[in-house]
């Protein structure tokens, strides 16, 4: 098995390989994504869809309605095609009547469970083209990961293209996104899907027992850590467990290295950010702040274990979001991720407890402050 995983680390890259690969689609498109912009980006893909559609290739996007609130309305009469759906993941009232299929009834049930379950967000990005090709990781379909639209404003991020067994692991999980049927424990042969995923170096959240294995999976790993703990994420507000794991990983010499960004699309989170790390750089865990631009990568190298994908290491993720994230299986794909990570290192500065407290004072990271915002983080 070789050549089966490419990581990239420049948005317009990944860009350039999802669009090469839906020109080449015979089949089917499926596009799971958080925030798709009907930017000059948005509108270049969805021009291409449209156009693969007329071809005869089924097409299904699936946004989220949060994340995706700026998704033109007018676009669903433009891109209107037997072969062309788009849906929102769980809608806001107002987006309601453009997902396919919706009747009076279907109306006030998604209302109610709407607004009973809007914390709930589809956080993934995921790209299946055929069966054959799928993108996977952090990046949007937005021009903001894009340094040829948005030159230095752009964002830092990472996907990785795979052309593996995994695929239909995803397109599964796509169909019961699509469905929204979000607690696969429910169907006959659940549990057997979840080994089989967990497995293959895929790690979805999709319903409460996935999550706790996933998250239990990550602290054994880290309190089992011989040599490094490296961790790139920009929303970091990690469990109280796994902040004593990673503590005590420090103590015990593991080479224990985080990057959060100084700069950040949602102004409170270096001020939020800064709560965990407080606390951590006052345990011999090193903590850096990536300088150049805002950095949206969600990377984790645990010894030789890379994995990267759309989570936070919040409460979001852990608790509410959708999710996807690949565990790297090639060598040459890991040295890309290990690369990365140096590179990234090497574009930040180190930040002790008493730079935080200088910056953004003492009163501020009082602990009752993250724990009544940490649920919604």
């Amino acid at each position: 098995m070789a050549n089966l995983e490419k990581v990239f680390h420049r948005g317009d890259h990944f860009f350039d390989g999802l669009i090469k690969e839906c020109k080449r689609a015979r089949h089917e498109i499926l596009i799971e994504a958080y925030i798709f912009e009907t930017d000059i980006l948005g509108r270049k893909l969805l021009k291409v869809l449209k156009k693969k559609a007329k071809e005869g290739v089924q097409i299904k996007v699936l946004i989220d309605g949060i994340g995706s609130y700026s998704f033109c309305p007018l676009l669903f009469k433009k891109l209107r095609h037997p072969n062309f759906a788009i849906r929102f993941f769980n809608p806001l009232p107002f987006q309601l009547p453009h997902n396919d299929g919706h009747t009076i009834k279907t109306f006030f049930s998604g209302l109610i469970k709407g607004l009973f379950g809007i914390n709930n967000r589809n956080h993934r990005k995921t790209y299946i083209i055929d069966r054959r090709v799928a993108f996977i990781g952090s990046i949007n379909i937005t021009r903001l990961h894009s340094m040829r639209l948005s030159g230095e404003r752009s964002w830092r991020d990472s996907g990785v293209r795979i052309k593996d067994d995994r695929i239909q692991l995803l397109h599964a999980a796509f169909e019961r996104s699509w469905n929204l049927h979000l607690e696969p424990r429910r169907r006959p042969g659940a549990l057997k899907e979840l080994i089989t995923i967990t497995k293959n170096g895929l790690r979805l959240n999709d319903c409460p027992l996935s999550r706790f294995l996933q998250n239990k999976d990550l602290l054994k790993r880290v309190n089992e850590a011989q040599r490094r703990v490296w961790i790139t994420n920009p929303y970091f507000v990690p469990s109280s467990h796994l902040m004593n794991a990673l503590i005590h990983a420090a103590r015990r010499g593991v080479d224990v290295c985080i990057i959060v960004p100084r700069k950040s699309d949602m102004k409170l989170f270096p001020l939020i950010n800064s709560l965990s790390s407080r606390q951590l750089a006052a345990h011999a865990v090193k903590i850096f702040e990536y300088r150049p631009r805002i950095l949206h990568a969600k990377v984790m190298i645990i010894d030789n274990w890379c994995i990267l994908g759309s989570s936070n290491l919040n409460s979001r993720s852990l608790k509410h979001d959708l999710e996807v994230d690949v565990v790297l299986r090639e060598e040459q794909a890991k040295s890309s991720l290990i690369r990365q990570f140096l590179c990234d290192l090497a574009d930040s500065v180190r930040v002790e407890k008493r730079d935080i407290l200088m910056r953004y004072g003492e009163k501020v990271h009082h602990s009752l402050l993250i724990n009544l915002i940490r649920y919604w983080l």
